[in-house]
């Protein structure tokens, strides 16, 4: 059956007929319930690759399913005696279940076939057990805006899979609202990243002495598309902004900006020069298609695991993205450095020999400025912040007179930030739609961009303490209360009304998480707004 998704519907048909002259032969022998359970399994795993089987309309479908289920149920029995971890006797019926259901959304793109997908899934205790199913169930629930993190948790990316199943693993968490775990793949890809030249300049040394000339060029060749990756290059800024949520103090926050400055600049040259250094996406796409029980090349496999994994961004848009997530970084990284320059400064001790004192007045510190590096005529700010972040590049343009805080070009710059990150509590939307607008608000940049801005700029260029107030009076105290019903009313959410009552509470369950999740992003914004608005 392990063959089943790499066979040509021709091929499918050869083995359904072997199949059935195989259970011929078996029936007059005397076959054990086990065995004649997987040749059912192998039959109907054939007979659903059929490209009728996507134009079944929905009562022939849903009658298929319930007897592929039933099935399951009645053959439960087979797998009594099995251990939780080995793979149950009679899973195919599911397999064959989810994978109807799948191609019923293909065709239709009905959210409906999805939740009987989910439901399907819902039955087996081993779910938990099986990579496919695990791969399928995570990219089903991205379309309800809901993960579950167990099930990403077991799947257990690890080393080049953060660079090559990030489509499969990291997606969904932002897309599920899984700030932590997302916080955590950003660090963990980025160690990966980090020791990736240490690690292959090590296996370089290794394969020259014991291994054959081809094996150095495809190890080069290996090296080359990591460090050219765009998931190199998201993980590496994504990484830089979310990790200033775990700075506890300015001192921690000054080090992971100062930390971040030679990875930001290598990646910025990187995404700038098209030309020179064309970023590749090394994702493997088969492996979704690999869960499918269909041909892994036919055109209505291909379609269907796209429409999985919508939303994708074509390699040109990840990458203006990419661009423009580094160059707002930078700028949060000048404005940071040269707050730390100046409480470095009032700290040092003062010299007590005049020839010294004067060549610390002249000499200025050589700092390692970013945002003259990143292009910033075309950005795409985020709608958020698209007015505050012109005035705080425009006081790192070297040579220029630094804007001050007290400028009034800082007010309506300030009103309109405020007005842009309310808008999800005045729209007239339901309190699900409501949620979804806040949360794309503030993740994966904003929210994280004005913890750090409240945190470690410099108050003489950046009104720190009007931002924090505005912030907090408009738009902290209504993302609070609507976060407070959202999760009291996570049970009654529209998305999850026509499945059964068991996938409800269980889909409901994993909102509510995303939910707290964000409550705990808004109470580390409401805390560095309490404590900027001290800092004068």
């Amino acid at each position: 059956m392990d063959i089943v998704p790499y066979l040509s519907v021709i091929g499918m048909d050869g083995v359904s007929e072997v199949t059935q002259t195989c259970k011929s032969a078996a029936a007059s022998e005397g076959l054990s319930p086990a065995a004649s359970a997987a040749f059912l399994m192998l039959e109907r795993k054939c007979s659903l690759v059929v490209p009728q089987v996507a134009n079944m309309d929905d009562s022939a479908a849903e009658a298929q399913l319930d007897s592929l289920v039933g099935a399951y149920r009645d053959a439960s029995s087979l797998s009594a005696n099995l251990e939780w971890s080995e793979e149950g006797i009679c899973d195919g019926y599911l397999t064959c279940a989810v994978t109807l259901a799948l191609h019923k959304f293909g065709t239709t793109c009905d959210n409906k076939w999805l939740l009987r997908a989910l439901d399907v899934l819902r039955i087996s205790e081993r779910t938990l057990n099986n990579p496919s199913w695990l791969v399928l169930a995570v990219q089903m629930q991205r379309h309800f805006g809901v993960v579950n993190t167990a099930m990403t948790k077991q799947l257990d990316f690890k080393s080049v899979q953060f660079d090559s199943m990030r489509h499969l693993g990291y997606a969904p968490l932002m897309e599920g609202g899984a700030i932590k775990d997302r916080e955590k793949w950003d660090s963990e890809a980025y160690k990966f990243y980090s020791t990736l030249g240490k690690d292959t300049s090590a296996l370089r040394i290794k394969v020259f002495k014991f291994f054959t000339w081809p094996m150095w060029k495809d190890l080069l060749g290996f090296e080359k598309r990591l460090q050219l990756s765009i998931g190199r290059v998201e993980s590496i800024a994504a990484f830089a902004l979310s990790n200033v949520r775990a700075c506890q103090t300015q001192k921690e926050l000054f080090a992971h900006v100062e930390g971040m400055t030679k990875d930001i600049a290598s990646i910025q040259d990187v995404v700038n020069d098209i030309d020179s250094s064309p970023l590749t996406c090394n994702e493997d796409s088969s492996v979704l298609r690999a869960a499918l029980v269909d041909d892994l090349h036919s055109e209505r496999c291909i379609t269907l695991a796209g429409k999985l994994l919508e939303p994708t961004k074509s390699l040109a848009a990840r990458r203006a993205v990419a661009r423009d997530t580094i160059a707002l970084f930078a700028i949060l990284h000048d404005h940071i450095l040269r707050e730390a320059e100046r409480q470095r400064k009032a700290a040092a001790p003062r010299s007590t020999k005049k020839g010294s004192a004067a060549a610390d007045a002249t000499s200025p510190p050589v700092l390692a400025f970013l945002s003259h590096r990143a292009p910033h005529e075309n950005a795409s700010w985020p709608t958020e912040i698209r007015t505050l972040v012109p005035l705080l590049a425009q006081t790192l343009v070297p040579g220029a007179a630094i804007l001050p805080a007290s400028s009034p070009l800082w007010a309506p710059a300030i009103d309109a930030m405020v007005t842009e990150l309310s808008a999800p509590i005045q729209s007239s939307s339901d309190i699900v739609d409501k949620v979804d607008e806040l949360y794309k608000a503030l993740v994966p940049y904003t929210g994280y961009f004005l913890n750090a801005l409240l945190q470690g700029a410099c108050t003489d260029a950046v009104p720190v303490a009007k931002i924090a107030e505005a912030l907090k009076s408009k738009c902290i105290e209504p993302w609070q209360l609507l976060l407070k019903d959202a999760l009291e009313n996570a049970a009654s959410n529209p998305r999850f009304v026509n499945t059964t009552p068991l996938l409800r509470e269980q889909l409901a369950s994993l909102y509510q998480r995303k939910v707290r999740e964000l409550q705990d992003l808004v109470a580390d914004l409401a805390v560095c707004c309490t404590a900027a608005s001290k800092r004068r």
